[in-house]
């Protein structure tokens, strides 16, 4: 359990670093997206804006 926790909190802070990276290329920011039966060119959409 240890080692999980540890790996855990070691993604998290890559995560937040990686973010930090494009934090200012304006990009949208998403909550949550429901994409059920969304078609490819709807989620290429999505894609669009949030990784420009």
């Amino acid at each position: 359990m240890e080692a999980t926790s540890i790996a855990t909190r070691k993604y998290a802070r890559r995560q937040v670093s990686w973010f930090k990276r494009y934090a200012d290329a304006g990009t949208t920011r998403v909550s949550a997206v429901d994409v059920t039966g969304a078609g490819a060119a709807e989620l290429s959409g999505l894609a669009r804006r949030i990784i420009p």
